[in-house]
């Protein structure tokens, strides 16, 4: 299995949702775009992501400016006491 760590600062979406994500970054992105399939619209790549204690299956979306977004669920932030502005380790098992 594949797999990539990514270090970085949760950033909230400023829009009308309250999305929290984790940008891949340029020293990432080449990896993921490997595994990104050709689906309808998306080009979603699925990943297996761990932070702390916390495991859950998710995708990795692309951006026009480059860097892929990984989206950290509520349900992980609050259970790993994270929040905008705080530095995590993930680790992202290509599936």
């Amino acid at each position: 299995m594949e797999k990539v760590s990514i270090n970085g600062k949760l950033w909230k979406y400023q829009g009308p949702s309250a999305w929290y994500f984790l940008s891949s970054g340029k020293e990432h992105t080449k990896e993921i775009r490997k595994h990104q399939r050709n689906t309808a619209g998306w080009k979603s790549v699925s990943v297996r992501v761990t932070i702390g204690e916390s495991t859950w299956n998710t995708s990795f979306f692309p951006t026009k400016e480059g860097p892929y977004l990984l989206p950290i669920k509520a349900s992980v932030r609050k259970r790993e006491g994270l929040d905008e502005g705080t530095r995590v380790r993930v680790v992202c098992v290509f599936i």
